[in-house]
Parts: structure tokens; C-alpha cells; sequence
């Protein structure tokens, strides 16, 4: 759809994605998508119906994006991201 493109598109100019890349190397494509739409405010539902996967695939990766980037439960994903850019 032309709102997966766009997203796309905003993806590979976004001076986040660069960021988020450059210091958390160890982040897969996959994971740098999901973390983008959360920076973006969309909810795990609809994050799975834009990658055309399962909610509970959506909150694994959240898991192990929340892992890799060592934030704990009482803090917020998206306060975080948004803090990045």
C-alpha cells in the first residue's frame, strides 16, 4: 500500500534510523522497522496489520528490541525512541 511505502521511504532517509543503527548495531532490519512505527506511535496492532504479521510476533520483537537496547519494563519504549531523534 502507498502508506507502507511511505514508511519505507521515511525509513531509509530518517536521520533515527541512522542513529538507532549506528549505536545499536546488533538491531535487524526487522527490528529497526517495528522500532520506527513505535517512534511513530503505532499501536502493536497496527504494526502487525502494516508488516503483515501476527500482534504477538510484533511484541516479541518489542521484547528483544527493549533487550538489545537494555530498557526495563518501567520504562517507556516510545519515550525512549522519541528521545533518540
Amino acid at each position: 500500500s502507498v502508506e507502507i511505502l511511505e514508511t519505507n521511504l521515511k525509513t531509509v532517509c530518517s536521520p533515527f534510523i541512522q542513529k538507532l543503527s549506528a549505536k545499536y548495531f546488533n538491531l535487524t532490519n526487522r527490528e529497526i522497522k517495528i522500532a520506527t512505527l513505535i517512534k511513530e506511535e503505532k499501536t502493536s496492532k497496527e504494526i502487525a496489520a502494516l508488516l503483515n504479521i501476527s500482534e504477538s510476533a510484533v511484541n516479541a520483537h518489542r521484547f528483544r528490541i527493549r533487550q538489545k537496547l537494555k530498557i526495563s519494563k518501567q520504562h517507556n519504549l516510545l519515550s525512549f525512541l522519541s528521545k533518540m531523534a
